[in-house]
C-alpha cells in the first residue's frame, strides 16, 4: 500500500510539472476566446502575461497584435504582427493580418507589397484579392482596384457586400453615378443590416439622380443701352425712337435622355426665348429651338475623352404679333481629352445655315453659311471648384451677297465658379477680329465683349442670379462703333 502510494504521488507530481510547462498554452486558448467575444481588455492582459516568457511563439505574437488592432492600438499591433511574421515567414495569414493593421495605418503602398506576397503564393486567395483592391483605392487607384475586386467577388463571395460598397465608391469617384448606384444597391442587398449596407446606403444618397426629364427657367429683368446696335439715335431705323430700353425675359428649357449611360447620352430638347420690351414693341423677340444631342466617354490611351454632337433647329420671330424673322439650321461636334486631373483641351467644330425672312438684295444678302472652329483649354483649380479656360477660334462666313463675306479671328479667357457654399458664376472677356473682305466700303470690325454673373442657390430648385455685360464695337464705317451696355437680374428654377 506504501509503494502504492508514493508511485501515485509520483504520477500526480510528474503530471503536475508537465501542466506547468503547457500553461501557457492553456491561457492562449483563454485569450482567443476572449478575443473572439471581443473582450479586447482581458485578451491583452493574459497575452501580455505569457509574452514575458513566451516572446518567441509566433501564435502569441500574432494573438496580441489582433487585440492591440481590436483595441484601436494600430501601431502597436504592427509591431507584433511583424514579430510573429519573422518567426513565422511562411504564414500567409499573420501577412494578411499585418495588411489590414497598414491599411488602418493609411499606409497601402506597403500594405500592397505584403498582399502582393500572399497572391504569389496562394493565387486563389479571394480576401487578399479584396484587401489589395482596398490599397488601391487608397492609392487612389480605381483603375487597377476594379480586377481585385471582382476576382475576390467571384473567389470568395462572402465578402460580396463590402466589396460592392468599395466597387461602388470607385464608380462614384471615377464619375460612373449610375454604375456606382447599382453597386450601393448591390451592397445593401448582400449585406443587410451590415456596416456595409449602412455606408452604401449613406454613400448612394449623395450622389444625385439622373431624371431623364428635366425643365429649367429663367425669368428675369433686362436693361439694355442699345437695342439696335448702331452709333447713334440718327442711325436708328424708322419704327425704333430709343437707343435703351429694358425688357421682361423668359427662358425655358425642357427635354428628355431617353438613353442614359454612364458611357453616354442621348437626347431632346425644346429652347424658349421670348422678351418683351417695355418701351419699343416692334423688337420683341420671340426664339424657338429644337435639339437633338448625345455624347459618349471612353478613353484615349490612359486619357479621358468624350465626343459631343448636336443638331439644332432654329425659328425666330419678331414684333409685337412674333412675325417670322428667321430660321438656322446649326451643327455643332466637340472633342475633350483629359490629360491630367485639372487640365482639359476642347476643340470644337461648328456649321451654320442662316436664312432670312427679309435677306437683302443683291451685294446686300444676309443669307450665309458659316464655319467656325474653336480650341480651347480648360484648367480647373481649388480642388476644381473654379474652371480657368482660354480659347481662341476662327469663323467664317459665307453670305449670298458679297458684303457679308467675312473672317473673323477672336479668343476668350473665362473663369468659372461652378459650386462654393451655394455660390456659383462666371466671367468672361472676349475679342473678335472681323475682316469683311468683299465688302465695298473695306468694312474692318474690332469687338471687345466683357461680362459676369453670379447665382445663389436659395432652395434646392430655385436660384437668384444677377449678370452685367459691357460691349465695345470698333468699325471702319462710323455707323458700326457703339457700345453696349446690358444689366440682368431674375430667379431660375430647374427640376
Amino acid at each position: 500500500m506504501k509503494r502504492y502510494g508514493l508511485a501515485v504521488l509520483a504520477a500526480i507530481l510528474i503530471s503536475g510539472s508537465l501542466f506547468g510547462a503547457d500553461t501557457w498554452k492553456i491561457k492562449l486558448e483563454e485569450a482567443k476566446a476572449n478575443l473572439d467575444q471581443k473582450q479586447y481588455v482581458e485578451a491583452d492582459q493574459i497575452l501580455s502575461a505569457i509574452l514575458k516568457d513566451h516572446s518567441d511563439q509566433a501564435e502569441v505574437n500574432y494573438y496580441l497584435g489582433l487585440t492591440k488592432a481590436g483595441e484601436g492600438q494600430n501601431e502597436e499591433a504592427e509591431k507584433y504582427l511583424r514579430a510573429a511574421s519573422q518567426l513565422s515567414p511562411e504564414d500567409l495569414g499573420i501577412r494578411t493580418d499585418l495588411a489590414v493593421v497598414l491599411l488602418n495605418l493609411t499606409r497601402p503602398g506597403e500594405a500592397k507589397g505584403e498582399l502582393d506576397q500572399v497572391i504569389a503564393k496562394e493565387p486563389n486567395n479571394g480576401r487578399a484579392y479584396y484587401l489589395r483592391g482596398v490599397c488601391q483605392i487608397q492609392m487612389d487607384d480605381c483603375n487597377g482596384a476594379e480586377p481585385d475586386l471582382i476576382k475576390a467577388k467571384k473567389l470568395n463571395p462572402g465578402y460580396g457586400a463590402e466589396i460592392s460598397y468599395y466597387q461602388g465608391l470607385c464608380s462614384a469617384r471615377m464619375g460612373k453615378a449610375i454604375e456606382a448606384r447599382k453597386h450601393f444597391d448591390q451592397a445593401i442587398e448582400m449585406g443587410p443590416g451590415t456596416v456595409w449596407a449602412d455606408r452604401a446606403t449613406q454613400a448612394g444618397s449623395r450622389i444625385p439622380k439622373k431624371n431623364p426629364w428635366f425643365i429649367g427657367a429663367d425669368l428675369f429683368y433686362q436693361y439694355d443701352s442699345n437695342i439696335v446696335p448702331v452709333s447713334s439715335e440718327d442711325s436708328l431705323p424708322e419704327e425704333v425712337g430709343n437707343m435703351s430700353d429694358s425688357r421682361g425675359v423668359i427662358w425655358l428649357v425642357a427635354g428628355y435622355r431617353p438613353l442614359i449611360r454612364d458611357q453616354g447620352e442621348l437626347g431632346v430638347e425644346y429652347h424658349f426665348y421670348n422678351n418683351w420690351q417695355f418701351e419699343e414693341q416692334d423688337l420683341n423677340l420671340q426664339i424657338h429651338q429644337g435639339a437633338a444631342n448625345g455624347f459618349y466617354n471612353f478613353n484615349l490611351g490612359k486619357m479621358p475623352a468624350r465626343v459631343w454632337g448636336q443638331y439644332m433647329y432654329q425659328y425666330a420671330a419678331l414684333g409685337k404679333s412674333a412675325d417670322y424673322y428667321s430660321t438656322n439650321n446649326r451643327g455643332n461636334m466637340a472633342f475633350f481629352i483629359s490629360e491630367s486631373k485639372t487640365l482639359v483641351t476642347e476643340l470644337d467644330y461648328q456649321y451654320d445655315n442662316e436664312i432670312f425672312y427679309d435677306p437683302g438684295e443683291d451685294d446686300n444678302d444676309r443669307d450665309n453659311n458659316s464655319h467656325m472652329v474653336t480650341l480651347g483649354q480648360h484648367s480647373y483649380v481649388w480642388n476644381g471648384r473654379i474652371d480657368l479656360s482660354a480659347f481662341g477660334r476662327y469663323k467664317m462666313v459665307l453670305a449670298e451677297g458679297d458684303n457679308y463675306d467675312s473672317n473673323r479671328w477672336g479668343g476668350r479667357v473665362m473663369a468659372r465658379l461652378l459650386e462654393y457654399k451655394k455660390f456659383s458664376g462666371w466671367i468672361f472677356s472676349d475679342w473678335d477680329y472681323r475682316d469683311y473682305y468683299n465688302n465695298s466700303e473695306d468694312r474692318v470690325d474690332r469687338v471687345f465683349q466683357t461680362g459676369m454673373e453670379v447665382q445663389y442657390q436659395v432652395i434646392k430648385y430655385l436660384a437668384v442670379f444677377v449678370g452685367a455685360s459691357y460691349s465695345n464695337y470698333g468699325s471702319t464705317l462710323d455707323n458700326f462703333e457703339y457700345d453696349r451696355k446690358i444689366g440682368s437680374a431674375g430667379v431660375r428654377v430647374n427640376y
